[in-house]
Formats: C-alpha cells, structure tokens, sequence
C-alpha cells in the first residue's frame, strides 16, 4: 500500500508566453535568480554542442526549434523551467525541485 506522502509530486506550472514575456523571465532569472545550469535540447542529438549556452542565446534556440531547460534557485527553492517552442509562442513548463 502506498500512502499519500508517496504519490505526492511536484507542483507542475504550464504556460504559453509571448515573445516580450519570454524576454521578461529571462531577465527576470538572470538578475533575481542564482542560475544553476542551462541545457539546450536539440531533436538530432540530444544536447547542444554549440559551445556553453548562455541566456541571451535562448531565444535563437527556440527559434530553431531547439527545447532549452534552466535550473535556478530562487529565494533558497529550486527550479526547472523547460522552455519549448511552439507555433502559439513559448510554452514554459515549471517544476518546483
């Protein structure tokens, strides 16, 4: 048997955001945030060998069609964000780690 402590998961956050709210969060986790770690997720192989990523890359990424995951700490809680393009704008998947 399980419990409910057990089947708990984190709290999911999912949003489409247009370019100048895109732009806004990345401005947002480069200034208020402790940025852990940023990976770009191409369809071919896997990971981005593009060089080390930065933020003001991530726009051309998802351009191309490229998913990109930020991990950060915000005011002592982690985060990871999952940016993935699409035809309406940027999706943004948030986890709470």
């Amino acid at each position: 048997m399980t419990t409910d402590d057990e089947l708990s998961l984190p709290d999911l956050q999912d949003a489409v955001l247009s370019s100048d709210t895109l732009a806004a969060l990345l401005n947002d986790i480069e200034h208020c945030t402790e940025l852990l770690e940023l990976r770009v997720k191409t369809r071919a192989h896997g990971h981005s060998n593009a060089g080390e990523p930065c933020l003001k890359d991530i726009p051309v990424h998802l351009l191309a069609g490229h998913a990109v995951q930020l991990r950060y700490r915000h005011f002592g809680q982690q985060w990871l964000d999952t940016l993935l393009p699409t035809p309406r704008g940027t999706r943004l998947v948030r986890i709470k780690c």
